[in-house]
């Protein structure tokens, strides 16, 4: 009987130790080192899981060594091959990626002149359950970058861009609120940063952008009784769900 690689093996070349070493040279800024580490720990497994395409642990290291190459083909600035580690990732698991994780390279592709790729990728992550207030913003983000360089895009028919451009801003707001509505403008940080934001220049005459970000105001309950409506994280029209997806913010190691 044959038995999973990354269990056999217990030393610096099982899956198992390039796992662990490709965090330690992550976190070192040694990427490109770690990426190979890596991908040395996937050659060990992945002929495993041909064989037995559904063994737990193979399975699972398989998608932590995913995204450890994920991270640091990020900090190497491979916007392309990231995003490819980061799908690969996914189908192993079975879990979506955290929204972060996809929506940031997904940024400095459409700064890249990339625009149609930024939406595409932010489809990966907008079904998600349980995304946080910080992935939802970024997604506001993303699509309002979107709409600033479609609307700047000298080589877009005039027929195509004012309705991409709307649909860009629409979605931009819905994700805004929906961060709001997490609480991330409770921190003054992030209300403070919203305005100037260059990024975000095509929402700032919208009337639904300000009120966004204008710091909040006590309700007449609160100012008349010195009580007022529940404050909190989430609310009735978008709870808080407690996430389920694949957590890989960090390089992951084995222990």
């Amino acid at each position: 009987m044959n038995c999973c690689p990354c269990v056999q093996l217990s030393n610096r070349r099982s899956g198992t130790g390039c796992l662990n070493w490709s965090g330690a040279l992550y976190h070192a800024f040694r990427s490109k080192e770690s990426a190979e580490r890596a991908e040395a720990g996937l050659r060990m497994v992945e002929p495993f899981l041909e064989r037995e395409p559904n063994y737990p642990q193979a399975r699972d290291y398989a998608a932590k060594l995913h995204g450890n190459r994920a991270l640091s083909l990020y900090q190497a600035g491979d916007r392309v091959k990231t995003m490819e580690e980061w799908q690969e990732c996914t189908q192993i698991s079975g879990q979506p990626v955290p929204g972060d994780e996809v929506v940031t390279p997904a940024i400095d592709m459409v700064h890249d002149g990339k625009i149609e790729q930024g939406p595409d990728q932010a489809r990966k992550v907008k079904s998600a359950r349980g995304l946080s207030d910080a992935a939802c913003y970024d997604l506001g983000w993303l699509y309002a970058l979107c709409a600033l360089k479609s609307r700047n895009d000298p080589g877009l028919p005039d027929s195509r861009k004012d309705a991409l451009v709307k649909s860009y801003i629409a979605e931009s707001l819905n994700w805004l609120k929906r961060a709001e509505q997490l609480g991330f403008s409770k921190d003054p940080q992030h209300r403070e940063h919203a305005p100037g934001d260059p990024d975000l220049e095509i929402l700032k005459d919208r009337a639904e952008f300000r009120q966004l970000i204008e710091p909040p105001r006590p309700s007449p309950e609160s100012t008349s009784n010195g009580s007022g409506p529940e404050t909190g994280r989430g609310s009735a029209t978008f709870p808080i769900i407690q996430p389920t997806e694949f957590r890989h913010s960090n390089p992951v190691y084995a222990h």
